[in-house]
């Protein structure tokens, strides 16, 4: 296909007091490895794969938004790792409100996670830049939450406070996570802090 340079999206390019966004739920790991255990209720195997179906075609739109200043899908690093991605390319700290993290059913992917259904790539990411994460006294269910590989994740985007409302309305228009999930900050270069 072809692109215009100037609305080229990469995952650098992400500047202090932009908002971060994601917009599809985490969690994707965490289900279908409590399916390959055999301990997964229906309905959140349904949602996860509506969710990996769901196509992130809403990249196009949020292109054309000049405020919008970086832009990643989110895999198999999970969104801390594609976050550090952002983060180094940019020479930026981002800074993510674990509260406000869009997930598939928080409370069952609590128990999966209780149970033991932890992707082995989680661990692995985690080993790999864990390092990179300053944790702030957050759970263990978090830490694994944002080191989830995803399969077909969102789109993790970095954009101005002025593009903050057409953001959210493209995303909305879209039936995807709209609100605001961190902000960039200078702190810590190259790091991901998770509060």
């Amino acid at each position: 296909g072809r692109v215009l340079v100037a609305k080229l999206k990469r995952n650098g390019g992400a500047q202090v007091g932009d908002r971060l966004f994601l917009t599809k739920p985490l969690g994707v790991g965490m289900v279908t490895t409590a399916q390959k255990k055999g301990v997964v209720q229906s309905e959140h195997l349904a949602a996860a794969e509506a969710n990996m179906m769901q196509l992130n075609k809403v990249g196009t739109a949020l292109g054309d938004v000049d405020g919008v200043h970086a832009m990643t899908d989110v895999t198999g690093f999970g969104l801390a790792g594609h976050g550090l991605e952002m983060a180094r390319a940019t020479g930026v700290e981002l800074v993510i409100d674990s509260g406000a993290l869009p997930t598939l059913d928080r409370e069952a992917l609590m128990g999966y996670h209780t149970a033991g259904c932890i992707p082995g790539g989680t661990r692995r990411n985690f080993a790999s830049y864990g390092q990179d994460l300053i944790m702030g006294g957050t759970s263990d269910f978090v830490r694994d939450l944002v080191c989830d590989p995803q399969t077909s994740g969102g789109l993790l985007l970095s954009a101005s406070p002025d593009a903050e409302r057409s953001v959210q309305e493209i995303l909305i228009s879209e039936g995807l996570c709209a609100e605001p999930i961190g902000e960039v900050v200078s702190g810590e270069p190259g790091r991901v802090r998770l509060c």
